[in-house]
């Protein structure tokens, strides 16, 4: 049998016409409420959560209007690994899938776990991105009123701590193959 290497910035190959989407990449993401305003294209150097600013990509329908928004937070490496992990290919593809049917989609930076000795910041980066996207989301056609959470693998402990003490509530949550 002839393998092919994988990599994360592979793409997932989905049945998605992605011509009416629009991919805001490297949004910087504030440091909780009360933050300055956020310029909707505020696109600078991305860095990993731990070294630098916390960024995230918004894709988003082409036409005007609010929409419901799905958050996807990726499972747990080491901080090396998770560099860039918003950009790997199934991020991608989802991304463009969610925003081919309508809604928004938000992938983000977020630390690593640190072999869970800092599972803190983990949450801590979950819940500054929900404040930023609940604060600003109009900015990129999101309504902060309807969000869900998308966790997998290892990220699913870390989104569902979030999901069950978040207020408001979130609409929805969805723990994906989650340890």
């Amino acid at each position: 049998m002839n393998r092919r290497e994988w990599s994360p910035q592979q793409r997932i190959v989905l049945p998605v016409d992605a011509t009416g989407i629009e991919v805001i990449r490297d949004v910087r993401i504030s440091a909780a409420s009360g933050g300055p305003p956020i310029d909707p294209h505020d696109a600078g150097e991305s860095t990993d959560a731990r070294g630098g600013q916390q960024r995230m990509d918004v894709y988003r329908p082409a036409d005007e209007g609010l929409r419901p928004a799905v958050l996807f937070v990726y499972g747990d490496a080491p901080p090396e690994y998770l560099a860039g992990a918003r950009r790997w290919g199934q991020y991608v593809s989802w991304g463009e899938a969610v925003a081919a049917a309508g809604l928004c989609a938000v992938v983000f930076d977020h630390a690593s776990s640190e072999a869970r000795t800092c599972m803190d910041a983990v949450i801590e980066d979950i819940e500054t991105a929900l404040d930023t996207v609940r604060q600003h989301g109009a900015l990129w056609g999101i309504d902060g009123d309807r969000l869900a959470l998308w966790a997998g693998s290892a990220g699913v402990p870390y989104g569902t701590s979030v999901a069950m003490r978040t207020e408001p509530a979130l609409r929805c949550l969805v723990a994906y193959y989650g340890t």
